[in-house]
């Protein structure tokens, strides 16, 4: 059968892994992939590879073998789920549990969508006595089937006897619910401030929803809450409403201090506008704050945002004006403005100032030492720093995705296969960031079969697919020759499915893969609006 299509409907649809990080094979696909390790070898550049000491049965070889059979289990398993979808779609238990035998006579390893999906068909069926069966069999194996809110599976559930498995999908839908006012507006603040990306506008929208919730529940903000709601409101670029807010604020007879002005500047960063960032500081001198070093390290990082590196320098200079020693975060902010215009001169100009005012270097200093490598395109460089933290310090993940980056970026084939063996050899940790930066160069290539390795294998170490994963998977089958149409495909609709709304990178690759029309058609078809901007496609 084709993967192009997938069971509608799914009730579990977020349970276990997505298809589209294990790829189908085919003769045709593998005769024409080199031999050797799939993330070091260099088809281009085997002469090279050699020199640098890569053997064919080295660990690193063994471990991407290993990876492979470990997709290829995990294809066999998403085949045998996709026909366990088919019988609860029909109400067929029996020819579930048929499947389900027949799995384990083949030796291949259920996961919980597998029992999610036999626990559906008796449900569907109203068999209560085999739904309680498969329910004591997922208690067992303690894997535990995530059911969405979707009514008319979770009341077959409830009529088949199911009743666990119903409360436990209602649980997540009844606190979210109960969930307002002022634990409300914490919690989600908390949780925008542990997000490294920009508020949506409906982040923003929730923050004041539940500002006003607290209020109508005869909550009176303090200071500590306008506070939070300026700094949600700034970073999401809603300049009206934060000067309503802070009119509201003075009303009340409270004053905006240090840190809600520090809130304000830091949000003008994801706008990248340092004027802004400056009158905000003015205007907080001129109600009788005194300038702080934190507040002046805001601005600075402003600038560094915006990569206005001469900016930037007029702010560390002002530090030292305003009679203050700039610490390791002024240094480090500099320097990561020097890392985002990849200007690597004037980054080792400020780490030697660094260490001249008696500041140790920290990871992030070298990182974003690493970091001007790679906007140069200087893999080579970006190497010898990170040789040069090695003997200060325990490199961290960062600072070797950095380092891999500028590989990418350079087009280093060989340098990023070592810098990869060398990562593990470590013991550094890999973060979604590493499995992606790995793929970007290989997908460039068209090479979506070690694409999809490094997909599986990110997945596999708990990091789910976004947006960044699904875009490697659909351009290296755009960049393919031939061109992967019906992978391109399969990824697209899993995409969809598992809630990842598509962008125009992802439109861009999709359209690459099938052609217009066929990206096109498949998008009327799964009722998909224009994609929201996002960054230029990497080709």
């Amino acid at each position: 059968a084709g993967r192009s299509e997938r069971p509608v409907g799914s009730p579990f649809a977020g349970s276990g892994g997505s298809a589209s990080s294990r790829g189908s094979r085919d003769s045709r696909g593998d005769s024409k992939k080199p031999s050797g390790n799939p993330f070091t070898s260099n088809p281009f550049a085997t002469a090279d590879a050699n020199k640098g000491g890569w053997s064919s049965e080295s660990a690193a070889d063994v471990e991407a073998m290993q990876l492979r059979r470990a997709r290829e289990a995990s294809e066999k398993t998403w085949q045998y789920n996709r026909m366990l979808g088919v019988c609860s779609a029909a109400q067929d238990f029996q020819g579930a549990e048929r499947i389900m035998q027949r799995m384990i006579k083949d030796r291949i390893k259920p996961n919980n969508e597998t029992f999610a999906w036999v626990i559906s068909a008796s449900a569907e069926a109203r068999d209560i006595v085999r739904a309680e069966f498969w329910l004591n069999r997922v208690a067992a194996t303690r894997l535990y089937p995530k059911v969405p809110q979707q009514g008319a599976v979770l009341r077959s559930l409830a009529e088949a006897g199911a009743i666990g498995l119903v409360q436990g999908a209602s649980v997540g839908d009844s606190a979210a619910r109960t969930l307002t006012g002022s634990s409300g507006f914490f919690l989600h603040i908390k949780s925008l401030s542990a997000s490294s990306r920009e508020p949506s506008p409906k982040d923003v929208g929730k923050a004041l929803e539940f500002f006003h919730e607290m209020v109508r529940q005869g909550k009176t903000p303090d200071l500590h809450h306008y506070t939070m709601l300026l700094g949600v409101l700034a970073t999401g670029g809603r300049w009206e409403e934060v000067r309503k807010q802070m009119k509201d604020m003075r009303e009340k007879g409270l004053e905006p201090n240090e840190v809600t002005y520090c809130a304000l500047i830091s949000g003008s960063a994801y706008g990248k506008d340092v004027k802004l960032a400056e009158e905000f500081f003015s205007e907080a001198v001129a109600s009788g704050l005194q300038p702080t070093l934190g507040m002046m390290n805001a601005v600075l990082k402003v600038a560094a945002r915006s990569v206005d590196v001469p900016a930037a320098e007029r702010w560390l200079m002002k530090i030292k004006d305003a009679g203050m020693a700039p610490d390791t975060i002024s240094h480090n902010t500099f320097l990561d403005a020097c890392a985002r215009a990849g200007d690597i001169a004037s980054a080792e100009v400020a780490l030697q100032r660094m260490t001249r005012q008696k500041l140790e270097p920290d990871a992030m200093s070298y990182n974003a030492l690493v970091r001007a490598c790679s906007g140069a395109n200087n893999a080579q460089q970006a190497e010898s720093w990170l040789d040069r933290m090695m003997e200060a310090m325990q490199p961290d993940t960062r600072v070797f995705n950095a380092a891999l980056k500028a590989c990418v970026d350079a087009k280093d084939f060989v340098r990023l296969g070592k810098l990869y063996e060398r990562m593990r050899e470590e013991g550094v940790a890999k973060d979604a960031a590493t499995f992606t930066t790995m793929a970007l160069l290989y997908a460039r290539r068209g090479d979506f079969d070690r694409v999809e390795d490094l997909m599986f294998e990110a997945r596999e170490a708990g990091f789910p697919h976004l947006e960044r994963e699904y875009s490697c998977l659909l351009s290296a089958y755009a960049n393919a020759r031939p061109r992967e149409p019906k992978r391109a495909e399969r990824v697209f609709r899993d995409m969809v499915t598992e809630g990842v709304a598509p962008n125009d990178r992802t439109s861009r690759f999709l359209g690459m893969a099938l052609g217009r029309n066929g990206a096109r058609d498949l998008m009327v078809e799964l009722g998909i609006p224009e994609p929201q901007e996002s960054q230029p496609p990497d080709k």
